[in-house]
Order: structure tokens, then C-alpha cells, then sequence
């Protein structure tokens, strides 16, 4: 019998024989083969049965039934995408079970949570269980081709219209931005870092030393953790206070003042202010029409701190981005951005001196650079 036969070729032929036989005869033959396989000594004949016909509650219960070791083998071998959509939920279970969760969080994305799927605590259950075993695989453990951004933010995004707690929902988005950055969305990781100095004093002292410490060397899996904090303040730009244009200047003044004093325990100031500062760049016009917005400008005020001011000129310049020009166009765009910064300056200078002083650096480097 071919199923008896080992070689890849005699193997593949073994396999499309039993496709096509179980499409005729249906798993009431497959059920009655497995047994008789199983019975007469040739279980390993019996797995590669299994494997070569569609994935459902049977087969499992019948993979089962060899014993743990070639049921081990089944599980680590089977087919995901052979399930039907009506089995596609067990499956997912069994998928995270069996170790294989990146699997599980495809065939959840694409397959379980159908646009008539109710999406009921349980289902939100799985879906974090899903993602949680995601993050704990072994790294030399077998991924899907093409694992990755797309499902896990169709996931993160059914959590975050959920019930399931916004810090819950950040801690995946944190242990995710690595593979979400620059493609997609992290709202609740920008939102509790725009709500809880601490988190972000925790960011920064993950991602810079304290001012006062020796330079020395730090494992693997430190400096990644230290490269993911840096990235997500680089890409953290949600002011504290903001909703839609307008910022509420008491929110976002004491999200300052109480962030400022845990730096200072840090013993991360200075870096810190300057992450303030590139923050506060994202800032929207302010309700005069010059920017940044009012509230910024008295958060800069405020905080009479030239480390905040270093920073929003950073993210300021930063947020220009890549340029294009024509050949013979010269530095026009560069003198066009001094004249507003310039501009900006003078609306701001009586009643926010810091804010115009920055303002007037920015004009200058155009100014420099055209």
C-alpha cells in the first residue's frame, strides 16, 4: 500500500490518492482505514492518512487515538488552512495548545471571526490567548508564511473597541510595535503614555541611561527592549489633554509637572524633557492661528527647561521629513519655512518668549540651510 511507502514522491502520491478517495468516500472510509492501519501495526501509514485529509473534530479525535507521540507529530504537521470555517474556532484552541499560536492568530484573523462571528467574552478571551501565545513562541519555532502585521492588528483592533482594559490592550501593543511600527496603529500604547507619567518615565529609562551612569555593555535582550522603548517614543507623538484640535492646558500642564519630578528621581532629566519637547512638536495651531498651540506654549513657558525646547526643535525639523525640488529651484522651500516660523515668532514673542525663542532657531537653520 502507498501509505506504507516512505521517499517524498511516493509519499505525495500516497497523499493525493487519499485526497481523492476521501472526496468520493467522505471520512466514514478515511475513519475506517486509520483503524484498520492502526490495528495491523502501521500507525505512522494511519498518520500519514490523517495528514492528507481535511482538518476536522474527527481526525483530531483520531490522531489522538495513536498515542501522544504521533499525535504530537499530527499536530505539528496538519494542515490549518484544510478546516472549514465551522471548525475554524476549536481549531484555533487546539492550534495554541499544540504550540503552533502564530497559526492560530491566522486562522483567527482570517478565518474564525467571520463578519456574522459574535464577538462575545469568550471570543475576546481567545483572542488575547492567541496573541499571549503568539509572543511566548519559541523563536525557532515554525511560523506561518507571511506571520504578522495585518492579523495582529485586526486582533489588537477588535480588543481596543472591547471591554478588555486599556493597559492590557498596551502591553500587547508594546510587545507588538516592533512588527506594527510605520504600518499600523498603536492608540492604546500612545494613549497610556499620554495619560501616566510613569509609564513614560518608564520608556525612557528603558531606553537611556541615567545621566550619571558609566557607559558599559548590556546583554541582547536588553538593548532590544531598549530599541523598542526608543521606538515607540520616537513615534509617540499624543499630546497630553488632546481631543480632536483642542488640548486642555491643566491636563496637559500636570501631565508635565508630575512627569518632570518622576525624571528627576530617574536621574533622567535632561533626556527626558528632550522626549517632552519632541512630543509637544506634534502640537496643532493654536486657536490664534500661529503655532504650536496655546496650551503647548505655556507648557514650554512653564517648564523654563532648554532640554524641552531642544527637543521640540528636533521633532519639529524631523517632522519635515524627505524633500523634493526642482532642479533649478534652490533653497525656495527652505525660505518659504523661515518666513512662517519667523512669522510664528513675532504672533507669540510678548506672552511666550521660550516658545518664540525656538521658533526664531527653527527660521534661523532654514535659513542657514536654503
Amino acid at each position: 500500500m502507498l501509505l506504507r511507502t516512505e521517499g517524498n514522491a511516493r509519499e505525495l502520491m500516497s497523499a493525493g490518492c487519499v485526497t481523492e478517495r476521501y472526496t468520493q468516500d467522505g471520512w466514514q472510509w478515511a475513519e475506517v482505514l486509520t483503524r484498520t492501519l492502526a490495528e495491523e501495526g502501521s500507525p505512522d501509514a494511519a498518520l500519514k492518512l490523517l495528514l492528507a485529509v481535511p482538518a476536522t473534530p474527527e481526525v483530531w479525535a483520531a490522531a489522538s487515538g495513536l498515542g501522544s507521540e504521533l499525535a504530537d507529530i499530527y499536530w505539528s504537521r496538519m494542515n490549518p488552512w484544510s478546516t472549514g470555517p465551522d471548525h475554524a474556532r476549536e481549531l484555533v484552541e487546539l492550534l495554541i495548545e499544540h504550540g503552533r499560536s502564530w497559526y492560530a492568530v491566522q486562522l483567527l484573523a482570517q478565518r474564525a471571526l467571520t463578519e456574522t462571528a459574535t464577538l462575545d467574552d469568550k471570543t475576546i478571551q481567545l483572542i488575547v490567548k492567541a496573541l499571549d501565545g503568539a509572543l511566548a513562541a519559541d523563536a525557532s519555532a515554525e511560523t506561518p508564511v507571511g506571520a504578522g502585521d495585518y492579523e495582529v492588528d485586526q486582533l489588537l483592533g477588535i480588543l481596543r473597541g472591547s471591554d478588555v482594559p486599556l493597559d492590557r490592550v498596551a502591553g500587547l501593543e508594546w510587545a507588538f510595535f516592533p512588527l506594527l511600527e510605520g504600518l499600523h496603529g498603536t492608540p492604546a500604547l500612545f494613549s497610556k503614555l499620554s495619560s501616566d507619567p510613569a509609564f513614560f518615565v518608564e520608556l525612557v529609562s528603558l531606553a537611556f541611561r541615567p545621566e550619571d551612569a558609566p557607559a558599559g555593555e548590556s546583554d541582547a535582550g536588553d538593548a532590544r527592549i531598549a530599541l523598542n522603548a526608543y521606538q515607540v517614543l520616537g513615534a509617540w507623538r499624543t499630546i497630553p489633554g488632546t481631543t480632536g484640535d483642542s488640548i486642555d492646558s491643566d491636563q496637559l500642564m500636570d501631565w508635565v509637572r508630575r512627569t518632570r519630578e518622576l525624571l528627576v528621581g530617574a536621574g533622567r532629566l535632561d533626556i527626558g524633557d528632550q522626549q517632552i519637547g519632541q512630543m509637544l512638536s506634534a502640537s496643532p495651531p493654536g486657536r490664534d492661528g500661529a503655532w504650536p498651540h496655546e496650551s503647548v506654549r505655556d507648557a514650554v513657558e512653564a517648564s523654563e527647561s532648554q532640554h524641552i525646547i531642544i527637543g521640540f526643535r528636533i521633532g519639529a525639523f524631523n517632522a519635515r521629513g524627505v524633500t523634493s525640488r526642482g532642479l533649478l529651484e534652490g533653497g525656495a522651500q527652505e525660505r518659504a519655512l523661515a518666513k512662517r516660523y519667523r512669522s510664528w515668532a513675532a504672533a507669540v514673542r510678548k506672552r511666550w518668549p521660550r516658545t518664540a525663542s525656538a521658533l526664531d532657531e527653527l527660521a534661523h537653520g532654514y535659513e542657514r540651510d536654503a
